[in-house]
């Protein structure tokens, strides 16, 4: 079993706004169908403005305007803010929680 993590940002250091979070829980050797994956994924949004003012995270230029030239429905899914977005703190605690109940359920 195993897991693969994406993660959307504003740029490239380590200290940029975290956009958006996925983390799919998979066993590889049983060839998931498309939905399966689906079906095993969590997705994460966070709060933008939280993280620039309170956190001081930052973006970078060029990561903009990558972002620009994305499909709508792309940036609809990670980039657009929604009134549902997660602090860093909520969403990566929401990450930890759905690893830990994997992991335990599996042991």
């Amino acid at each position: 079993m195993g897991f693969c993590f994406d993660v959307e940002t504003l740029g490239t250091e380590s200290d940029a706004v975290i956009l958006s979070a996925a983390i799919v829980h998979f066993n590889p050797t049983d060839k998931p169908t498309y939905q399966e994956l689906l079906d095993n994924t969590l997705f994460v949004k966070f709060d933008v403005k939280d993280q620039i003012q309170r956190l001081k995270r930052t973006s970078d230029k060029s990561t903009l305007e990558w972002w620009s030239k994305q499909p709508n429905y792309i940036k609809s899914v990670s980039f657009v803010p929604k009134s549902d977005d997660l602090t860093a703190e909520q969403g990566l605690s929401k990450i930890k929680d759905t690893v830990k109940l994997i992991n335990d359920f599996q042991y």
